[in-house]
């Protein structure tokens, strides 16, 4: 609807002939619907098209209407003519965003929604799996959607009246609603008040007293783990330390940690404010890569496997038979699948998708947080040993991602804490003598405006009571379904692996050694 253009309508029916019975009744209701003390104006073609030119009418009917309303079946995605096509990417073409409620899709029958609708919120006008309880709240969500902005006149030949109703406005604007974002930042609650520094072990010293040669910080490194192989206790702790010129900084100390004391010197340490070193922009760096070390040793202890490309990024593998693996985290709820094959079309296993979750911490005004963000991993035979990459992987994975609704998002999100949790009240990361943990309550942010009608309701925010009811009232499906294309992932995936044989080219099978790091 163009900012100019005079509004009659509340509300266009864009619908197929063949369902024109049923939308109908829709207008029919809608009509006798109230919006304040004013009934809804609505242009039904079969209604306000009485001769002349039919282009001309549709065009005006969507210059002129706020709302095009959707009447969603099979066949309005199937109509030969395309005059329902074009009435919905007109409206889109206004409103790509949904900002302003330009389009509202409404559901008559089960039907499978275009990728540019998928973002818009539904209304679920399904009569066979709708009670009469729920049919008439989605019913009464679509008339405030109609109403919520500003309408058009129930005069006489929807002729707008400026002293009872105010007009649309021209420039879309948030509306007056509380919004509430759920974040996937978990806040730390409690963490080492200081940080260790340390010499490097005199012994370790390569050249003279005057002019010290030290190993290199991944020399260091593997000293560690050759001190933790031998150590008599195999659940020792091999804390994380990094080399700032000739000392060791970590949250160990050598006096107490005979592992770190195999490079760090026991005799010549100190500790300093925590504090000191995050309010150092460099400094915090530091802080963050030890932080960030501390939180693949964590994962490892889950039974988690790192990208070999992707440090911060974790993922199951398969169980040894080969099937899919689910896991219970929710009480009585459905088990989580996180690994399942994915099938050619000969039937047989071609790959493995996995859920994964990035997860970091970083600092927001110098107070740190633990990011997760939940994704896709594809692996060739479920291992770590053989990770999918490449551009056909990264437009599957963004495909596969962009589709889930908040409330999946959300699930998922609540899924990850738990595993990082241990299904406990705090996500703990051990750092040596100390330990960074987390509330698992993701962080959230209140603000006094927002987008009405496009909120998903959050029934307890930590994993004791978490729940979450979408919109259209359905439980949040659990499973792993592979998205359209699936095929032709398979078929495209294999093609660059027949050609990296033959090239080589970078990022789209990457291997790395059996042995775990």
């Amino acid at each position: 609807m163009s900012a100019k253009s005079e509004t009659k309508w509340d509300a266009m029916l864009s619908h197929s002939k063949i369902d024109l019975e049923r939308v109908a009744a829709l207008d029919g209701e809608l009509r006798k619907a109230m919006c304040g003390d004013c009934s809804l104006t609505i242009w039904l073609d079969d209604r306000e098209i009485q001769g002349g030119s039919i282009v001309a009418a549709i065009n005006e009917g969507l210059e002129t209407s706020r709302h095009v309303v959707l009447c969603l079946t099979p066949n309005y995605f199937a109509s030969r003519s395309g005059w329902t096509i074009a009435e919905w990417q007109a409206g889109l073409y206004d409103d790509p965003a949904g900002r302003m409620d330009r389009v509202i899709p409404v559901m008559l029958a089960d039907v499978q929604l275009p990728a540019l609708l998928r973002h818009l919120d539904t209304i679920d006008l399904r009569p066979p799996k709708r009670s009469r309880r729920a049919y008439e709240t989605e019913f009464a969500r679509l008339v405030r959607r109609i109403c919520a902005q500003g309408r058009a006149s129930s005069a006489s030949g929807g002729r707008e009246d400026q002293s009872t109703i105010e007009r649309v406005i021209s420039t879309p604007g948030p509306d007056a609603v509380t919004e509430v974002l759920v974040t996937n930042l978990l806040p730390a609650i409690d963490t080492a008040e200081t940080i260790v520094v340390a010499n490097i072990a005199p012994r370790l010293n390569a050249g003279l007293p005057t002019s010290p040669s030290f190993p290199s910080e991944s020399g260091l490194q593997e000293l560690v783990i050759e001190a933790k192989r031998l150590a008599s206790d195999a659940r020792r702790f091999a804390p994380a330390f990094r080399r700032v010129g000739n000392q060791l900084i970590s949250f160990a100390s050598p006096a107490t940690n005979r592992i770190f004391a195999t490079v760090a010197n026991a005799r010549s340490y100190r500790h300093e404010p925590l504090g000191s070193w995050i309010d150092d922009p460099e400094r915090r760096k530091v802080v963050a890569s030890l932080l960030n070390t501390a939180v693949r040793d964590r994962a490892a202890e889950l039974r988690l496997v790192r990208h070999p490309k992707h440090p911060q990024r974790f993922f199951f593998e398969r169980p040894l038979d080969r099937t899919e693996r689910k896991i219970k985290w929710r009480g009585t709820g459905k088990p989580l699948t996180v690994v399942r094959s994915l099938l050619g079309r000969d039937g047989s296993v071609r790959y493995w998708l996995h859920r994964a979750v990035e997860v970091g911490v970083e600092f927001h005004e110098e107070r740190a947080y633990l990011r997760m963000h939940p994704t896709i991993v594809l692996t060739v035979d479920g291992t770590v040993r053989r990770v999918l990459g490449g551009p056909a992987v990264a437009a599957y994975a963004r495909a596969y991602v962009t589709r889930e609704r908040n409330g999946h998002l959300h699930r998922h999100l609540l899924y990850w804490i738990s595993v990082w949790s241990a299904g406990t009240e705090a996500v703990q990361v051990p750092l040596g003598d100390s330990a960074l943990i987390f509330d698992t309550r993701p962080t959230q942010v209140e603000l006094p405006y927002g987008i009405a009608h496009d909120q998903v309701k959050i029934k307890g925010a930590n994993l004791q009571d978490a729940f979450i009811e979408t919109r259209l009232g359905d439980e949040v499906e659990d499973e792993m379904e592979p998205i359209e294309g699936t095929d032709e992932l398979v078929e495209f995936v294999e093609e660059e692996i027949s050609n990296s044989i033959k090239t080589q080219p970078a990022g789209t099978l990457w291997e790395v050694p059996n042995e775990r790091n």
